[in-house]
Order: structure tokens, then sequence, then C-alpha cells
């Protein structure tokens, strides 16, 4: 994930060479899902996560692959 701390977007590259669709979501401090984006397996890798409407702070972004078979949580910092 990069940038960290965002601005307006940050990117996440996937890692995974097996099979399977992905959900990706922010979730604020108090674990209120603010983004929520579901891509197919066969997409590129890499997504660019919007977060113009995000205020400034601390924020999880939980990924998802296969239908939470495989899932991973990380913090990213909303600098504006």
């Amino acid at each position: 994930m990069y940038p960290n701390p965002a601005n307006n977007s940050f990117f996440v590259k996937i890692y995974y060479d097996g099979e399977g669709d992905y959900a990706l979501s922010v979730r604020d401090l108090f674990g209120k899902e603010v983004i929520n984006d579901k891509y197919k397996g066969s997409d590129l890798p890499e997504f660019e996560v919007n977060t113009n409407d995000l205020k400034n702070g601390i924020y999880f972004l939980v990924v998802s692959i296969m239908d939470n078979k495989l899932k991973g949580t990380y913090r990213v910092v909303i600098l504006k």
C-alpha cells in the first residue's frame, strides 16, 4: 500500500498467485466501514482507493481474497 500517509487516494498491490475475487474495505477507528470495493480475480492486481470523502485520521484497510479465506489488515493514515 502506498503512499502512506495518503492524501486523495492510495494504491494497493496484491501479491497472490492463486485465483479468487478480492474485496477491499476501509474502516475507521470505530470499525465503521467507509469504503467497500470488490474486484474480479481477472482484474489487475493493483487497485487505486479514492479517499476524497474521508477526513484526516487513521483508518484500517482490510483485504480479503476468496471469500475471506485469506485476509489482511493494514493501517493507513489520511492526511490532507
